[in-house]
């Protein structure tokens, strides 16, 4: 079988940069590799999001695998849920759930300085023991990557993404709407349990950023 390797350059464009006279790090590099193989291939554009999608990794990288986003995306915690071998079913829906650094009213860290698997290990177990139940279970993931899957109607909530708020006031971008108020108290206890988990004890003794919140984000449930 013929094998085929894709490569996604994803967020290789960047900003431009003012020590770069305001041009991007692309702009500037030197890539004869790159520009050997754009001589001898096929250049072209595509665009891998359907209008009014969000331009995610998420929806892009469905598209360029072949599958419609508008007709089977509903959130980045079901393919989460998919790539951990955690199945959901029709009553359930699976959120995106990141190990976050808190600094008093601000998001500080998306990822958490981003944490070691072995130590989001430990924490979410700490997690799955005080807050697992009926309505919520956690599942480890990888790093800062975990899943929360929730139970009941979680259609009208609507979430935002942590990479997106980084040294802004987290309080502004709580979970909203119908069905939301769980997903808030259940951030709440987490803070709570964290504040003085011994993972985060240990990180800051060595200067490193604490995991002292949860953050669920595009919840969806089977496509």
């Amino acid at each position: 079988m013929k094998k085929v390797l894709v490569i996604i350059g994803d967020g290789m464009a960047d900003e431009p940069v003012a020590a770069l006279g305001g041009k991007t790090p692309m702009e500037v590099a030197e890539t004869p590799v790159m520009d050997d193989l754009a001589r001898r291939g096929t250049v072209g554009l595509t665009n891998n999001v359907p209008d009014g999608m969000e331009p995610g990794s998420d929806v892009a990288i469905m598209s360029i695998l072949g599958y419609d986003p508008a007709a089977y995306y509903t959130g980045r915690g079901p393919l989460e849920a998919v790539s951990m071998g955690v199945e959901i079913d029709a009553e359930e829906t699976a959120f995106r759930c990141n190990l976050i650094s808190l600094d008093g009213g601000k998001l500080l860290d998306y990822s958490a300085g981003h944490i070691t698997t072995e130590e989001s290990g430990e924490i979410i177990e700490t997690l799955k023991q005080q807050l697992d139940s009926d309505s919520f279970q956690f599942h480890h993931g990888v790093s800062f990557r975990n899943l929360l899957v929730g139970r009941g109607d979680f259609s009208r909530v609507s979430t935002s993404a942590p990479h997106d708020h980084m040294d802004e006031r987290w309080a502004d971008f709580l979970p909203c709407g119908g069905g939301s108020d769980n997903l808030r108290e259940i951030m709440s206890r987490s803070r709570a349990i964290l504040a003085d988990h011994p993972v985060n004890k240990a990180r800051r003794e060595k200067g490193k950023r604490s995991a002292n919140s949860i953050w669920p984000w595009s919840g969806g449930g089977l496509p």
